[in-house]
């Protein structure tokens, strides 16, 4: 319990107190603090899980509430510490993580808009990006327009991944692993070359492989309930 108190107020951070960090390294292990912090209040929402009308309106509720937060701090004036300490926490970015729960609920991915309209979401968001004009909720629509578009694109060709990687997630593997392969080339200073690019992706894939074969597969088998019920 106090383990999760800790992590879920992020207090203490690797590398603190101030300069919060310096290079990459140090950013990724606070990346990867903040997921943390963000699986760890989801926990809290987990129960919101049983799908009506009622819980829906409560999960929108919450996205909005995250969002303006999100906002909010966006806009106080902290110090550079101050800001890097809450960027950080999973205040700023916990909206994200309800919109795709309320998306989920609401099975926005069978959506006729959504579903088989990859390439179309992509023109809205290069359109977003470029022709409306910068304002204070753009950052924020913005991501918000992403994640729906990345969602679409899953849907817009479901059947691609399991010919390539036949029933294989990389998916997190590779989110947790690129950016230490990235890192040990960079701290050689290997850099700016197709080959460093092809052999840090291999590098990823390959322990991302490995990772789910032996520790990811693992843990999946020990589940009792899926949220997709």
């Amino acid at each position: 319990m106090v383990n999760w108190a800790i992590q879920f107020c992020s207090i203490l951070q690797s590398g603190f107190p101030p300069p919060l960090w310096h290079g990459s390294i140090e950013r990724k292990l606070m990346d990867d603090h903040c997921g943390t912090a963000i699986l760890h209040t989801a926990a809290l929402v987990v129960p919101l899980n049983e799908r009506s009308r009622e819980r829906n309106a409560l999960v929108g509720i919450l996205l909005l509430i995250f969002l303006s937060l999100a906002v909010l701090l966006h806009e106080l004036p902290f110090t550079t510490s101050q800001d890097k300490f809450i960027a950080v926490t999973f205040l700023p970015h916990f909206y994200m993580f309800l919109a795709g729960m309320l998306m989920q609920r609401l099975k926005l991915f069978n959506s006729r808009l959504i579903e088989g309209k990859g390439f179309v979401w992509i023109l809205v968001f290069i359109l977003y990006c470029y022709l409306i004009p910068d304002s204070l909720l753009k950052p924020f629509i913005g991501k918000l327009l992403l994640s729906i578009l990345t969602i679409s694109l899953a849907y817009t060709f479901p059947l691609l991944a399991k010919k390539i990687i036949r029933g294989n997630d990389l998916s997190y593997g590779t989110y947790i692993y690129h950016m230490p392969v990235i890192n040990m080339f960079v701290e050689r200073g290997l850099t700016g070359t197709y080959s460093v690019f092809i052999y840090s992706l291999a590098l990823t894939l390959l322990l991302s492989g490995i990772s789910w074969k032996y520790i990811e597969q693992k843990f999946i088998r020990m589940k009792r309930k899926s949220l997709m019920k």
